[in-house]
Protein backbone atom coordinates (compact mmCIF):
# COMPACT_ATOMS: atom_id res chain seq x y z
CA UNK A 1 0.00 0.00 0.00
CA UNK A 2 1.38 3.59 -1.04
CA UNK A 3 0.19 6.05 1.17
CA UNK A 4 1.27 9.13 -0.89
CA UNK A 5 0.34 11.02 -4.00
CA UNK A 6 2.91 9.04 -6.54
CA UNK A 7 1.63 6.12 -8.87
CA UNK A 8 3.76 3.57 -10.82
CA UNK A 9 2.72 4.22 -14.64
CA UNK A 10 1.38 0.85 -14.40
CA UNK A 11 -1.54 1.81 -11.70
CA UNK A 12 -2.27 4.64 -13.44
CA UNK A 13 -2.86 3.50 -16.76
CA UNK A 14 -4.87 0.58 -14.86
CA UNK A 15 -7.35 3.26 -14.29
CA UNK A 16 -7.93 5.09 -17.49
CA UNK A 17 -11.10 3.71 -17.88
CA UNK A 18 -14.04 5.13 -19.70
CA UNK A 19 -14.70 8.29 -17.60
CA UNK A 20 -11.05 8.85 -17.46
CA UNK A 21 -10.83 8.91 -20.88
CA UNK A 22 -13.75 11.19 -21.25
CA UNK A 23 -12.76 13.62 -18.80
CA UNK A 24 -9.43 14.26 -21.17
CA UNK A 25 -11.66 14.76 -24.44
CA UNK A 26 -13.87 16.97 -22.52
CA UNK A 27 -10.54 18.49 -20.73
CA UNK A 28 -9.24 19.38 -24.38
CA UNK A 29 -12.64 20.90 -25.78
CA UNK A 30 -13.12 23.14 -22.44
CA UNK A 31 -9.49 24.56 -23.06
CA UNK A 32 -10.72 25.52 -26.54
CA UNK A 33 -13.77 26.91 -25.81
CA UNK A 34 -12.19 29.38 -23.09
CA UNK A 35 -9.33 30.61 -25.50
CA UNK A 36 -12.04 31.22 -27.80
CA UNK A 37 -14.45 33.07 -25.74
CA UNK A 38 -11.28 35.31 -24.22
CA UNK A 39 -9.99 35.82 -27.86
CA UNK A 40 -13.60 36.71 -29.01
CA UNK A 41 -13.56 39.28 -26.36
CA UNK A 42 -10.05 40.91 -27.15
CA UNK A 43 -8.27 39.24 -24.18
CA UNK A 44 -4.53 38.98 -23.59
CA UNK A 45 -3.63 35.69 -22.63
CA UNK A 46 -0.46 35.93 -20.03
CA UNK A 47 1.87 33.60 -18.37
CA UNK A 48 2.89 34.36 -14.79
CA UNK A 49 5.55 32.57 -12.82
CA UNK A 50 4.92 29.53 -10.99
CA UNK A 51 7.39 30.39 -8.06
CA UNK A 52 6.39 33.45 -6.50
CA UNK A 53 7.45 35.60 -4.06
CA UNK A 54 7.12 34.00 -0.47
CA UNK A 55 4.45 35.21 1.82
CA UNK A 56 4.91 33.91 5.28
CA UNK A 57 2.19 32.18 6.97
CA UNK A 58 -0.03 32.32 3.65
CA UNK A 59 -3.30 30.22 4.46
CA UNK A 60 -2.28 26.30 2.70
CA UNK A 61 0.57 28.13 1.33
CA UNK A 62 3.45 25.58 -0.12
CA UNK A 63 6.71 26.62 0.48
CA UNK A 64 10.36 25.63 -1.43
CA UNK A 65 12.93 25.18 1.29
CA UNK A 66 15.63 26.75 -1.95
CA UNK A 67 17.62 30.28 -2.25
CA UNK A 68 17.02 31.12 1.23
CA UNK A 69 13.45 30.26 1.59
CA UNK A 70 12.88 33.30 -1.13
CA UNK A 71 10.03 31.14 -3.27
CA UNK A 72 6.73 29.13 -2.88
CA UNK A 73 4.60 27.64 -5.51
CA UNK A 74 1.68 29.68 -7.08
CA UNK A 75 -1.76 29.51 -4.97
CA UNK A 76 -3.29 32.32 -6.83
CA UNK A 77 -2.03 34.52 -9.40
CA UNK A 78 -4.38 37.54 -8.20
CA UNK A 79 -0.84 40.04 -7.74
CA UNK A 80 0.62 39.48 -11.29
CA UNK A 81 -2.87 39.66 -12.65
CA UNK A 82 -3.15 43.58 -11.24
CA UNK A 83 0.30 43.90 -12.58
CA UNK A 84 -0.46 42.56 -16.03
CA UNK A 85 -3.99 44.44 -15.93
CA UNK A 86 -1.44 47.63 -16.07
CA UNK A 87 -0.44 46.95 -19.39
CA UNK A 88 -3.08 44.94 -21.34
CA UNK A 89 -6.52 46.11 -19.29
CA UNK A 90 -7.93 42.34 -19.72
CA UNK A 91 -5.92 39.34 -19.44
CA UNK A 92 -6.46 35.84 -18.53
CA UNK A 93 -4.45 33.32 -17.95
CA UNK A 94 -4.45 29.04 -16.96
CA UNK A 95 -1.77 28.19 -15.02
CA UNK A 96 -0.61 25.25 -12.72
CA UNK A 97 -1.65 26.34 -9.08
CA UNK A 98 -0.84 24.60 -5.87
CA UNK A 99 -2.56 24.44 -2.35
CA UNK A 100 -2.00 21.95 1.29
CA UNK A 101 -5.45 21.57 1.29
CA UNK A 102 -6.78 18.48 3.41
CA UNK A 103 -9.91 17.25 1.83
CA UNK A 104 -9.38 15.25 -1.10
CA UNK A 105 -13.08 14.64 -2.53
CA UNK A 106 -12.54 18.49 -4.07
CA UNK A 107 -9.29 19.27 -3.40
CA UNK A 108 -6.03 18.46 -5.12
CA UNK A 109 -2.42 19.50 -4.52
CA UNK A 110 -1.65 20.30 -8.18
CA UNK A 111 -4.25 21.52 -10.35
CA UNK A 112 -4.63 24.28 -12.88
CA UNK A 113 -6.60 27.05 -12.84
CA UNK A 114 -8.16 30.00 -15.19
CA UNK A 115 -7.43 33.65 -13.50
CA UNK A 116 -8.86 36.44 -14.89
CA UNK A 117 -8.05 40.09 -14.56
CA UNK A 118 -10.68 43.15 -15.74
CA UNK A 119 -10.08 46.99 -15.66
CA UNK A 120 -12.93 49.30 -15.90
CA UNK A 121 -15.72 46.72 -14.68
CA UNK A 122 -18.31 46.32 -12.33
CA UNK A 123 -19.01 43.77 -9.58
CA UNK A 124 -22.13 43.07 -11.33
CA UNK A 125 -20.78 43.53 -15.05
CA UNK A 126 -18.27 40.58 -13.36
CA UNK A 127 -21.05 38.08 -12.53
CA UNK A 128 -22.99 38.90 -15.50
CA UNK A 129 -19.53 38.13 -17.21
CA UNK A 130 -18.46 35.01 -15.82
CA UNK A 131 -22.33 33.59 -16.63
CA UNK A 132 -21.89 33.96 -20.00
CA UNK A 133 -18.15 32.48 -20.42
CA UNK A 134 -19.69 29.28 -18.36
CA UNK A 135 -22.36 29.47 -20.75
CA UNK A 136 -20.00 29.86 -23.49
CA UNK A 137 -18.79 26.48 -22.68
CA UNK A 138 -21.66 24.59 -21.72
CA UNK A 139 -22.98 25.53 -25.29
CA UNK A 140 -19.95 24.63 -26.94
CA UNK A 141 -20.30 21.21 -25.63
CA UNK A 142 -23.59 20.37 -26.41
CA UNK A 143 -22.35 20.88 -30.07
CA UNK A 144 -19.33 18.59 -29.67
CA UNK A 145 -19.32 14.94 -31.16
CA UNK A 146 -17.96 13.54 -28.15
CA UNK A 147 -21.05 14.66 -26.05
CA UNK A 148 -23.83 13.98 -28.86
CA UNK A 149 -22.51 10.37 -28.66
CA UNK A 150 -22.58 10.55 -25.10
CA UNK A 151 -26.31 10.69 -23.96
CA UNK A 152 -25.77 10.82 -20.38
CA UNK A 153 -23.44 13.47 -20.75
CA UNK A 154 -25.48 15.32 -23.21
CA UNK A 155 -28.28 14.85 -20.95
CA UNK A 156 -26.69 16.47 -18.03
CA UNK A 157 -25.48 19.23 -19.69
CA UNK A 158 -28.78 20.18 -21.11
CA UNK A 159 -29.95 20.01 -17.35
CA UNK A 160 -27.19 22.01 -15.86
CA UNK A 161 -27.91 24.49 -18.61
CA UNK A 162 -31.78 24.93 -17.48
CA UNK A 163 -29.98 25.91 -13.95
CA UNK A 164 -28.87 29.75 -16.04
CA UNK A 165 -29.10 32.47 -14.73
CA UNK A 166 -27.38 31.62 -11.38
CA UNK A 167 -29.16 33.32 -8.31
CA UNK A 168 -27.65 35.60 -6.39
CA UNK A 169 -28.13 35.42 -2.88
CA UNK A 170 -26.19 37.32 0.26
CA UNK A 171 -23.80 35.56 2.54
CA UNK A 172 -26.60 36.65 5.50
CA UNK A 173 -29.30 35.72 3.97
CA UNK A 174 -27.28 32.20 3.28
CA UNK A 175 -26.00 31.85 6.84
CA UNK A 176 -29.72 32.25 8.38
CA UNK A 177 -30.79 29.26 5.81
CA UNK A 178 -28.50 26.71 6.78
CA UNK A 179 -28.85 27.49 10.80
CA UNK A 180 -32.73 27.21 10.19
CA UNK A 181 -31.97 23.74 7.73
CA UNK A 182 -29.54 22.51 9.75
CA UNK A 183 -30.37 23.89 13.57
CA UNK A 184 -26.66 25.22 13.24
CA UNK A 185 -25.05 28.16 14.81
CA UNK A 186 -22.96 29.66 12.41
CA UNK A 187 -22.18 33.06 12.72
CA UNK A 188 -20.06 35.23 10.57
CA UNK A 189 -16.82 34.34 11.75
CA UNK A 190 -17.46 31.64 9.29
CA UNK A 191 -15.99 31.24 5.60
CA UNK A 192 -19.27 29.39 3.80
CA UNK A 193 -16.65 28.39 0.85
CA UNK A 194 -14.56 26.43 3.80
CA UNK A 195 -17.57 24.43 4.40
CA UNK A 196 -19.21 24.54 0.53
CA UNK A 197 -19.91 20.73 1.00
CA UNK A 198 -22.50 21.93 3.83
CA UNK A 199 -23.53 24.75 1.17
CA UNK A 200 -23.85 22.50 -1.39
CA UNK A 201 -26.24 19.60 0.14
CA UNK A 202 -28.32 22.47 0.73
CA UNK A 203 -28.44 23.74 -2.64
CA UNK A 204 -30.63 22.45 -5.46
CA UNK A 205 -29.05 25.32 -8.13
CA UNK A 206 -26.20 27.18 -8.44
CA UNK A 207 -25.69 30.62 -6.57
CA UNK A 208 -23.53 33.24 -6.54
CA UNK A 209 -23.02 34.05 -2.86
CA UNK A 210 -22.64 37.62 -2.16
CA UNK A 211 -21.55 40.41 0.28
CA UNK A 212 -18.99 38.64 1.90
CA UNK A 213 -18.21 39.93 5.23
CA UNK A 214 -15.18 42.41 5.00
CA UNK A 215 -13.11 39.94 7.43
CA UNK A 216 -14.06 36.95 5.24
CA UNK A 217 -13.39 38.41 1.90
CA UNK A 218 -10.48 38.28 -0.14
CA UNK A 219 -7.65 40.54 1.42
CA UNK A 220 -7.71 42.50 -2.20
CA UNK A 221 -11.28 42.84 -2.31
CA UNK A 222 -13.00 46.50 -2.05
CA UNK A 223 -15.22 47.89 0.95
CA UNK A 224 -18.80 47.71 -0.12
CA UNK A 225 -20.35 49.13 3.02
CA UNK A 226 -18.92 49.13 6.96
CA UNK A 227 -19.58 45.38 6.99
CA UNK A 228 -19.43 43.95 3.62
CA UNK A 229 -17.25 44.33 0.58
CA UNK A 230 -17.79 43.13 -2.98
CA UNK A 231 -16.45 39.81 -3.28
CA UNK A 232 -18.32 36.27 -4.31
CA UNK A 233 -18.14 32.63 -4.36
CA UNK A 234 -20.05 30.59 -6.67
CA UNK A 235 -21.17 27.27 -4.69
CA UNK A 236 -22.65 24.61 -7.01
CA UNK A 237 -24.72 22.19 -5.64
CA UNK A 238 -24.42 18.24 -4.60
CA UNK A 239 -21.13 17.64 -3.50
CA UNK A 240 -19.30 20.21 -6.39
CA UNK A 241 -18.36 23.02 -3.59
CA UNK A 242 -16.98 26.04 -4.50
CA UNK A 243 -16.78 26.67 -8.66
CA UNK A 244 -15.15 30.32 -8.51
CA UNK A 245 -14.10 33.02 -6.42
CA UNK A 246 -13.41 36.54 -7.22
CA UNK A 247 -14.04 40.23 -5.93
CA UNK A 248 -14.05 43.60 -7.32
CA UNK A 249 -10.65 44.79 -6.63
CA UNK A 250 -9.26 47.54 -3.98
CA UNK A 251 -7.07 49.85 -5.88
CA UNK A 252 -5.85 52.07 -2.61
CA UNK A 253 -2.30 52.19 -2.69
CA UNK A 254 -1.98 53.26 1.22
CA UNK A 255 -4.40 50.63 2.27
CA UNK A 256 -2.64 47.82 0.26
CA UNK A 257 0.50 49.24 1.47
CA UNK A 258 -0.56 48.88 5.38
CA UNK A 259 -1.76 45.65 5.18
CA UNK A 260 1.69 44.68 3.91
CA UNK A 261 3.35 46.51 6.60
CA UNK A 262 0.73 44.35 9.21
CA UNK A 263 1.62 41.45 7.54
CA UNK A 264 5.33 42.26 7.41
CA UNK A 265 5.58 41.76 3.25
CA UNK A 266 8.46 43.62 2.56
CA UNK A 267 9.20 41.88 -1.38
CA UNK A 268 6.31 42.91 -3.19
CA UNK A 269 6.88 46.46 -4.23
CA UNK A 270 6.19 45.97 -7.45
CA UNK A 271 3.07 45.08 -7.19
CA UNK A 272 2.22 48.58 -5.23
CA UNK A 273 4.18 49.98 -8.15
CA UNK A 274 1.01 48.67 -10.24
CA UNK A 275 -1.34 49.32 -8.34
CA UNK A 276 0.00 53.21 -8.90
CA UNK A 277 -0.66 52.69 -13.06
CA UNK A 278 -4.80 51.71 -12.22
CA UNK A 279 -7.41 54.67 -12.50
CA UNK A 280 -10.13 52.38 -13.25
CA UNK A 281 -12.28 49.96 -11.64
CA UNK A 282 -11.14 46.59 -11.62
CA UNK A 283 -12.43 43.16 -10.85
CA UNK A 284 -10.89 39.53 -11.07
CA UNK A 285 -11.90 36.04 -10.30
CA UNK A 286 -10.77 32.31 -10.77
CA UNK A 287 -12.32 29.32 -11.72
CA UNK A 288 -10.62 25.80 -10.65
CA UNK A 289 -10.58 23.76 -14.46
CA UNK A 290 -10.77 20.39 -12.42
CA UNK A 291 -13.48 21.45 -10.63
CA UNK A 292 -15.58 22.72 -13.49
CA UNK A 293 -14.58 19.32 -15.35
CA UNK A 294 -15.61 17.50 -11.97
CA UNK A 295 -19.16 19.24 -12.81
CA UNK A 296 -19.83 18.61 -16.07
CA UNK A 297 -18.60 15.40 -16.33
CA UNK A 298 -20.33 14.71 -12.11
CA UNK A 299 -17.53 12.81 -10.94
CA UNK A 300 -17.50 10.82 -7.91
CA UNK A 301 -14.39 13.00 -6.72
CA UNK A 302 -12.32 15.44 -8.02
CA UNK A 303 -9.21 12.75 -8.86
CA UNK A 304 -11.57 10.94 -11.01
CA UNK A 305 -10.73 13.63 -13.65
CA UNK A 306 -7.27 13.60 -13.71
CA UNK A 307 -5.10 11.13 -15.09
CA UNK A 308 -2.32 11.81 -12.82
CA UNK A 309 -4.09 13.22 -9.68
CA UNK A 310 -1.40 14.89 -6.52
CA UNK A 311 -3.51 14.42 -4.01
CA UNK A 312 -2.37 14.70 -0.15
CA UNK A 313 -2.00 11.11 1.63
CA UNK A 314 -4.02 9.08 -0.79
CA UNK A 315 -4.29 5.72 -0.08
CA UNK A 316 -3.31 3.53 -3.59
CA UNK A 317 -3.74 -0.74 -2.47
Amino acid sequence: MVTNSMRTDTEYFARCNDSIILSQLIRSEVYSLIHSFFKSNQFVLVDPPILHEQIQKKKHEIYIPLFDNRYSLNSSNALFMAAYATLFKQVYSISASFRNEQDSINHLLEFRMLEVEILNMSFDEMLEFIESLLLHIFEGLLNNPVVCENERLHNRMSSIMTQFPIVRMSYYDMLDELNKKYDLHLDDSVDLSSIDYVVSEYLQHPVFLIDYPRKMASWTAKAKDFKTSYAFNLILPDTYGELCEGCERNNSVDQMRYKFNCAKITNLEWFIASLKEIKDNRCGFGIGIERLLRWIIGADEISDVVLFPRIKDMEVV
